[in-house]
């Protein structure tokens, strides 16, 4: 299961509970990523947090459009959650893929935090507008500037699967190169 290859990782490199808390967990797959937010958000939600479900969008023709579940998942809100932008707001305050902070939850209204700028949303476009930020794929943490521990999964997958590609240098290959 995903959650076994997950603790198989955090065991074999002797990481804890606690080091993907306060680390930085990069994936390469979103369901690692999905993952790795949901151990995360299960172990330090608080008693009062707000859950926020996840309900798959439906097409024109009433259908579920099952392409939104490959980024978004079932959510709590507390203070102090991490999330990444989904979308940028119009006001531009923050930018598309940027870490945030909830620091403040008041009835139906969430107020986040980039350490600098904070801004108020609903907590019912929450989907619209966040994803969980306990964890971040290669391609959305591309240019950021991690400090401290850096959790990198699924190695392997890059190793066995994009050097298997013969049609680029493994190397030069943006994944890895992102990561270095």
């Amino acid at each position: 299961s995903q959650d076994a290859d997950i603790l198989d990782d955090m065991k074999d490199n002797n990481l804890t509970i606690h080091d993907l808390i306060t680390g930085t967990n990069i994936t390469y797959l979103n369901r690692t990523r999905k993952r790795i937010n949901s151990i995360v958000q299960n172990y330090i939600k608080p008693d009062d947090a707000i859950h926020i479900p996840y309900e798959l969008p439906k097409t024109k023709d009433g259908k579920v459009n099952e392409d939104g579940a490959k980024y978004h998942q079932d959510a709590y809100i507390f203070e102090g959650a991490k999330l990444i932008m989904w979308i940028t707001p119009k006001c531009k305050t923050f930018k598309k893929n940027e870490s945030v902070k909830v620091i403040e939850i008041n009835g139906d209204m969430m107020k986040v935090s980039n350490g600098t700028d904070e801004m108020a949303f609903a907590i019912g476009e929450f989907h619209k507008t966040f994803l969980l930020g306990y964890a971040s794929t290669t391609h959305k943490s591309q240019g950021d500037t991690c400090d401290g521990l850096v959790n990198i999964f699924d190695t392997d997958f890059m190793i066995n699967c994009l050097s298997n590609d013969d049609s680029m240098d493994w190397f030069n290959h943006p994944v890895i190169y992102s990561l270095c």
